[in-house]
């Protein structure tokens, strides 16, 4: 790639380009791809008073990376917007300088006060254009590996039943939904957001709508198995989230795992996690990966369970 001018960029529209969109990382990061159908029910979930817009960027009509923009509307800032690129391979110097360039028109024109934006570290072009834009980095996110083959999980089987001899129940999503058709979804939320109150981001978390929040996560209902609450009573009082790849099933990810303050320091989100962990293997899963803040307690958890580093999430902010 030698010049600026063969970039092009356009919005993602057709099914054919939800396909491209959806496999770019497939090379570097097959645990990455997505499907057509997720990412558009995903879309269709976000509010529609929030600005959102998937784009490619191609040279000489070839994708070579996505680039999306979206505002954060689970913070209480509506000036607080994100960009997330989504490359094939590396990130060229070009690339870096028409995307920045081309979101940051956009999001100006969207009523943009503050910006942020998530790289892995070695994308090294695309943190040289946000740096000598202005942009400052305020989080890391160590993410690290856990190869399915190599989990043992007989140190950690005291701490599943000593959170049960406490009188806890452990329950899967799937089951939790069943049981409690009429009220298992706001009770979900509650905690939900609760505990995402002291989860380290680089802005303010607030919230979202309770109708975007169980339509998102219906989007994944085939991991609801791998979804794992602790119930004290009628109470939900932690959860462990780990959602499997629709594309390539040997692949998992977590999601949201914490505990309410008042359970903290008990064992149970080690017991949350290895119960997810034994359901995946069994099912024949091969890899999980996960990313936390550098601080974060879970961070030494996922370690402690066999996590491996990989790469390293860093946030970028700039207020315009």
């Amino acid at each position: 790639m030698s010049t600026q001018t063969q970039l092009t960029i356009k919005p993602v529209v057709s099914d054919d380009e939800f396909q491209i969109y959806a496999t770019l990382p497939r090379d570097e990061r097959p645990d990455m791809v997505d499907d057509v159908d997720s990412l558009k029910k995903h879309d269709a979930a976000r509010p529609s008073t929030a600005f959102f817009e998937r784009n490619l960027i191609c040279c000489a009509d070839e994708p070579q990376c996505g680039v999306t923009m979206l505002q954060v509307y689970w913070s209480n800032d509506s000036t607080l917007f994100e960009i997330w690129l989504r490359p094939k391979g590396t990130i060229s110097p070009e690339i870096a300088q028409k995307a920045l360039a081309y979101c940051t028109e956009k999001l100006v024109a969207q009523g943009a006060k503050k910006i942020n934006v998530w790289t892995p570290n070695h994308h090294t072009a695309w943190t040289s254009e946000l740096e000598g834009n202005g942009y400052e980095l305020d989080q890391a996110n160590p993410e690290s590996v856990l190869m399915l083959s190599d989990l043992d999980t007989s140190p950690f089987e005291p701490n599943i039943q000593s959170v049960l001899d406490s009188g806890l129940k452990i329950m899967s999503m799937a089951d939790y939904i069943d049981q409690n058709p009429e009220t298992g979804w706001k009770a979900i939320y509650d905690m939900d957001m609760e505990i995402l109150q002291d989860v380290p981001l680089p802005y303010e978390f607030t919230g979202e709508p309770l109708e975007t929040y169980i339509e998102s996560m219906m989007v994944n209902k085939e991991s609801f198995k791998t979804i794992h609450f602790a119930i004290d009573g009628d109470r939900l009082v932690g959860t462990s989230m780990l959602f499997r790849s629709k594309v390539a099933s040997e692949y998992y990810h977590t999601g949201l795992t914490g505990v309410l303050r008042d359970y903290r320091r008990r064992g149970i989100a080690t017991a949350l996690k290895v119960t997810n962990f034994k359901l995946a293997k069994e099912a024949g899963g091969k890899q999980i990966t996960c990313d936390n803040e550098e601080k974060n307690p879970m961070l030494q958890l996922n370690y402690q369970l066999g996590f491996k580093p990989y790469w390293v999430w860093h946030s970028y902010t700039k207020v315009l």
